[in-house]
């Protein structure tokens, strides 16, 4: 993902315009573990738990020392009362 569209994405999450955000996302290869990260990040704050915590999986498989990965997992739990 290229610096320019990064900065379009964060900008969409900060104004909490996720549906934007999920929109940039969507060309993006889930390969890149940021991409995994910012579209469980637009998940979670969507009501979408179930997918925002697949993702995650996804990507802490992938990434084991992933903190942010671990750090929105538990942001998501706790919103949905999971802790």
């Amino acid at each position: 993902m290229d610096d320019q569209k990064y900065g379009q994405i964060k900008r969409a999450i900060e104004q909490k315009k996720y549906a934007e955000a999920i929109a940039f996302l969507a060309d993006e290869s889930d390969s890149e573990s940021e991409v995994r990260y910012l579209r469980a990040v637009c998940l979670g704050r969507t009501g979408q738990t179930k997918q925002a915590l697949e993702v995650l999986d996804t990507l802490l498989s992938a990434h084991p020392k992933h903190a942010r990965g671990f750090q929105e997992r538990g942001h998501i739990l706790r919103a949905s009362g999971q802790e």
